[in-house]
């Protein structure tokens, strides 16, 4: 998960470590820094933006962790600054909610090291 903050500058740019969300300056990935990203203190939490119950439950501990209560903290400071934050909020959890979780598999992939 990667959320750009456009008009922020490396030194608002938090520290993650590698296996969490990041949180990035600058223009998104797509080059539109020109519209409205649609972010504002209703934008909170993010969980409301995860449709499916069955995923609401099995990320809730995700929710409820530190580091992502500091994501959500260091969005909302630069939200209430003014900055465009990507992707919407209604994308955040996009994949999530085009894919009931009862409708994921697991796939393993084996190589056998000669």
């Amino acid at each position: 998960m990667h959320f750009y903050v456009l008009g922020s500058g490396s030194a608002g740019k938090k520290q993650l470590k590698k296996d969490q969300p990041q949180v990035k300056s600058g223009t998104p990935p797509d080059g539109k820094s020109n519209i409205s990203s649609g972010w504002n203190m209703g934008s909170f939490p993010l969980s409301s933006h995860l449709k499916d119950p069955k995923w609401l439950k099995a990320l809730q501990a995700d929710f409820e962790s530190e580091y992502f209560q500091d994501i959500e903290n260091y969005l909302k400071a630069e939200v209430a600054a003014g900055k465009q934050i990507f992707p919407p909020p209604d994308m955040v959890f996009h994949a999530f909610n085009l894919t009931p979780m009862d409708k994921v598999g697991q796939v393993t992939r084996y190589q056998a090291v000669n």
